[in-house]
């Protein structure tokens, strides 16, 4: 639904606090909001903002070093014909970085809560997978590697395709 509808539904008259709104903007990014309490409009100080800011500067300033390294870690794995999980085994060590096989999954879901309505598939071992997510992995033929972010940009994953089919058993 549109920004209009929602600022009705966050700042109309008789909106509820603490009652969620889900919305998504025209690129696909997902939004829950809440309204806590109604207090007037005010612009923060820099030395209440600074913080916040810094931290969200800090997260943004590290996707191009996360996915650098996702490459390296993809190119590592290709040169020398090695998963990467034995890749990512040689660097881990106080890195933080860990392997995981995940799957098998499908790209799209039906929401048995919803009443069967469709829905992107949450895999188990990625934290909010997103379009990028999806659209790396399905765009994979056995074998291949791609690197992607995770919806929030707040994970960069380095992948390889095991195989598109699930094991028979």
């Amino acid at each position: 639904f549109g920004f209009r509808a929602w600022l009705d539904q966050m700042y109309g008259s008789n909106t509820m606090t603490l009652r969620p709104i889900t919305s998504r903007d025209v690129e696909g990014n997902r939004y829950l909001s809440w309204k806590t309490e109604d207090q007037p409009e005010f612009t923060p100080s820099f030395a209440t903002a600074r913080a916040d800011v810094e931290h969200s500067w800090r997260i943004i300033e590290a996707r191009g070093l996360a996915r650098r390294r996702a490459e390296e870690i993809t190119s590592q794995a290709a040169a020398k014909g090695q998963p990467l999980a034995a890749i990512v085994q040689d660097l881990a060590t106080g890195t933080g970085l860990q392997a995981t096989e995940v799957g098998p999954f499908s790209w799209i879901a039906q929401d048995a809560v919803a009443g069967g309505q469709p829905r992107m598939s949450d895999p188990e071992g990625v934290s909010m997978a997103g379009e990028e997510f999806m659209r790396a992995v399905f765009s994979l033929e056995p074998g291949g590697t791609a690197v992607a972010f995770n919806e929030p940009q707040t994970v960069c994953y380095a992948i390889r395709m095991v195989s598109q089919e699930p094991a028979p058993e």
